[in-house]
């Protein structure tokens, strides 16, 4: 029975762990000094664009899969060895650089990394050259500390930078970003801890059940990314018409461009012309140029 609460712990767990804010499985003595800060912010000065969401809710759960993938195969090798259970993830493993640099390289490759903002893919490629660096030296062991912040997807050398970035789209700290693109959750843990626990004996080693409770959310993941089961495109079209609404000039131009592909809601050129055009009753120089496009019956 304990094998049973420890397991589906660990897999509500890792909410908190891909978000970068857990302490429990990392055993942290003391609080990370890149911890998040919480005060509230103001209305926020950027939005991102319609790509920019699409590209960044496809490489954030493209990242949470492998990531899970990476904690599955760890507790699996651990399975393997000497036969001791470990419920916790041991960062001094080399194991550890070597899984994350070959996710990065993987998902840096992908035709999303491109189109991600500015501010978030330089965060990822000092992450990744950060990896670099420990794979080249370093032995079998390496810096815990430094691993288990590299594991946060967000390790940076400009933290604060980083965080006057998010709080400038309206993001209060990391947890509430990768809340707003992820499509992890506690009942998608829930679910894989139930599924694994039906189909496997709880008398197995504690190991190699952590490993398929993490394997399993990490299908569930492919899944619901494959199947378009978030629906980030309605998601993103619902989010800019609130923003438009509040008369946000760049938010009546992206809503329009989504009326205009038909993008998170059914193709109406008249809406998306009425949209440019409150969007460039303000002077948006990118609505207008659209507007000139569109009445010209040319491709924007």
């Amino acid at each position: 029975m304990n094998n049973i609460i420890n397991i589906y712990c660990i897999g509500i767990c890792m909410l908190q762990t891909a978000y970068g804010g857990n302490d429990q499985v990392f055993e942290k003595k003391e609080s990370s000094r890149f911890s998040e800060e919480k005060e509230e912010i103001s209305s926020p000065a950027k939005s991102f664009s319609v790509e920019e969401k699409q590209a960044l809710f496809y490489y954030i759960n493209k990242e949470f899969i492998n990531r899970f993938r990476l904690i599955s195969d760890y507790y699996l090798k651990k399975s393997k060895e000497s036969g001791k259970v470990s419920d916790f993830l041991d960062f001094s493993d080399r194991f550890w650089v070597v899984g994350l640099k070959d996710i990065m390289e993987k998902n840096m490759k992908s035709s999303w990394f491109k189109k991600l903002p500015v501010f978030y893919k330089k965060q990822l490629e000092m992450q990744y050259e950060e990896l670099t660096k420990l794979t080249q030296s370093h032995g079998n062991k390496v810096p815990p500390g430094i691993v288990e912040e590299l594991f946060n997807t967000t390790y940076s050398f400009s933290r604060s930078d980083y965080l006057k970035n998010l709080k400038e789209y309206g993001f209060k700290n990391n947890n509430d970003f990768f809340s707003e693109f992820s499509n992890y959750n506690l009942s998608i843990a829930e679910e894989a801890a139930s599924s694994v626990f039906s189909k496997i004996s709880y008398r197995e080693n504690t190991n190699y059940l952590n490993s398929k409770v993490f394997l399993e959310i990490a299908k569930i993941l492919e899944k619901k990314l494959r199947e378009g089961k978030c629906r980030p495109l309605e998601k993103m079209f619902s989010e800019l018409k609130r923003m438009a609404l509040q008369e946000n000039a760049e938010a009546q131009y992206s809503l329009g461009m989504c009326y205009f592909y038909g993008w998170g809601c059914q193709k109406n050129i008249e809406k998306a012309r009425d949209w440019l055009k409150k969007s460039a009753d303000q002077l948006d120089k990118k609505a207008e140029k659209a507007l000139e496009q569109l009445f010209s019956n040319e491709t924007i």
